[in-house]
């Protein structure tokens, strides 16, 4: 390969890089101090109660259809809200004021679905929290925090 033609690829290559790094910039919001009745607020609020240790408050962030029953309550103490509260910390920016970033947000038929940046591991995927709308306002129906 000639001088030319390598150098051109090479413009290309970092042309390329500062276009998706451009892209994702634009794409990336940091919440804090979400407005009230938004999924941002219910995502901060399960992250306030895992700070605290507090699995009640942590569970009136979850959708009322995943917690109806005992059996639902148990699973999501034993295995979402162990891992929750164990790693919360490792995805916001700042805890006073509580802050965290979401760097893609996907709309769905009922809900959303937001992608949330892990802060100590910066090559990580994003991680995403699905959220759905019920009669008392928004709630998580599934996480991989």
């Amino acid at each position: 390969m000639n001088r030319r033609m390598m150098t051109v690829l090479v413009l290309a290559l970092v042309t390329t890089a500062w276009l998706g790094l451009q892209a994702y910039a634009a794409t990336t919001t940091v919440v804090k101090n979400p407005g009230a009745g938004t999924p941002e607020a219910t995502l901060t609020a399960a992250f306030q109660a895992a700070l605290k240790g507090d699995f009640k408050a942590y569970l009136k962030t979850i959708h009322p259809d995943e917690r109806a029953t005992i059996q639902q309550k148990i699973q999501i103490e034993r295995y979402s809200w162990a891992r929750f509260k164990k790693q919360a910390r490792r995805y916001l920016i700042t805890v006073e004021p509580m802050t965290y970033a979401i760097v893609r947000r996907e709309d769905e038929t009922g809900g959303v679905r937001l992608f949330i940046k892990d802060q100590t591991q910066p090559d990580r995927m994003p991680v995403p929290v699905r959220l759905a709308k019920g009669a008392g306002g928004w709630g998580i129906t599934s996480n991989s925090l």
